[in-house]
């Protein structure tokens, strides 16, 4: 007798949502719990010269010719370096990830 149990059928089932921002979450529930999966598109993560604000999702305001951004609304700041390095929120959509 092995490890898994190939006669135990699980019971999953999957179920496509959308939050609030209109992206479609696949939601898998089964014996083990869910898992939330969520379609990630790669254009919305591709450097454009912006950034925006993770928190209140506006576009924050260069400073010092580009060095670095901040939030108008919140001060939430990140430097052009780290934005690269790092990953950013160069669109919108990107900044609800």
């Amino acid at each position: 007798m092995g490890l898994f149990n190939k006669k135990r059928k699980s019971e999953v089932t999957e179920v496509d949502v959308y939050t609030e921002h209109g992206n479609e979450v696949h939601v898998f529930d089964g014996p083990d719990g869910k898992v939330e999966v969520s379609k990630v598109h790669m254009a919305d993560f591709l450097p454009t010269g912006d950034q925006w604000c993770p928190y209140c999702h506006v576009q924050c305001e260069e400073r010092d010719g580009g060095e670095w951004f901040e939030c108008p609304s919140c001060g939430y700041s990140i430097t052009a370096e780290d934005a690269e390095l790092f990953g950013g929120h160069p669109t919108k959509a990107s900044s609800y990830d």
